[in-house]
């Protein structure tokens, strides 16, 4: 995954500083720079922060998608709409948590805290199942 380029270009891009963004996300200059730098996986709730920051799409954000275009109606994710669709997408495949578990490297009690949205998804495992799935998380998520 190349978010960590994204974030960067994102940030060059607006001739903005690491300590600006942290700044507005209200974290360490050094959390963002780990994020930046890839050497921890940034939280989906600060990724979408600066999704609606920069105007992008979350999947830019995240590394999905690499085609860098300013929207005017991005807006909040909605984390619970992805979960009723993840939802639907497993019952629509016929998919055991098991099967999904396998597909995002973790056992079936992680998957299932997961879709009951006790333990919010990593970046990373989001990414696997918009491939396997097949769907746009900025839909999925009703950001655009």
């Amino acid at each position: 995954m190349m978010y960590f380029t994204n974030l960067k270009l994102l940030r060059n891009e607006n001739d903005l500083t690491q300590e600006n963004i942290a700044k507005y996300l209200n974290v360490k200059r050094s959390t963002y720079s780990n994020w930046e730098s890839n050497l921890v996986m940034i939280p989906i709730e600060m990724a979408d922060k600066l999704s609606i920051f920069y105007k992008v799409k979350l999947s830019y954000i995240i590394g999905c998608d690499n085609n860098y275009k300013v929207y005017d109606n991005i807006k909040a994710m909605n984390y619970g709409n992805l979960i009723k669709n993840l939802h639907e997408l497993k019952i629509i495949n016929n998919n055991t948590f098991e099967e999904i578990g396998a597909f995002l490297n973790c056992n079936k009690s992680t998957c299932q805290r997961y879709f009951n949205n006790s333990v919010k998804i990593p970046i990373d495992k989001l990414v696997i199942l918009s491939e396997v799935y097949e769907f746009d998380i900025d839909v999925m998520s009703d950001k655009i």
